[in-house]
């Protein structure tokens, strides 16, 4: 807990399960919690892994505020999926504190 929120955070990795659309591009938005955890680092880096894919890496600075961060699922790896399995991995030191982890997606029907 930090500020009265709670969050996760790991040397390792965080993985879910996610719900999704089959039929769209699925957008991942991760809240994180204000500063990078322990101060020892100005910054934070890690990977975004979806199916086994790497499909970003990223490095979330030190903030006063929550820090919100969008990452575009290339549709190749979710289509004709209705879940997937995504991965915040910690690069150097442990992952920056997560608070929540949403999608956003249309859906055709």
């Amino acid at each position: 807990m930090a500020d009265g929120a709670s969050y996760r955070e790991t040397r390792g990795w965080i993985g879910y399960a996610l719900t999704t659309f089959d039929d769209t591009e699925v957008t991942l938005v991760w809240t994180f919690a204000p500063g990078v955890g322990d101060g020892t680092s100005g910054s934070r880096e890690y990977e975004v892994v979806v199916e086994d894919s790497v499909i970003a890496t990223k490095t979330l600075r030190t903030s006063p505020t929550a820090a919100v961060v969008e990452t575009v699922v290339p549709f190749a790896l979710t289509k004709g999926r209705t879940s997937i399995a995504v991965m915040l991995r910690a690069r150097g030191s442990s992952t920056p504190q997560l608070r929540e982890l949403r999608v956003i997606q249309d859906h055709n029907e």
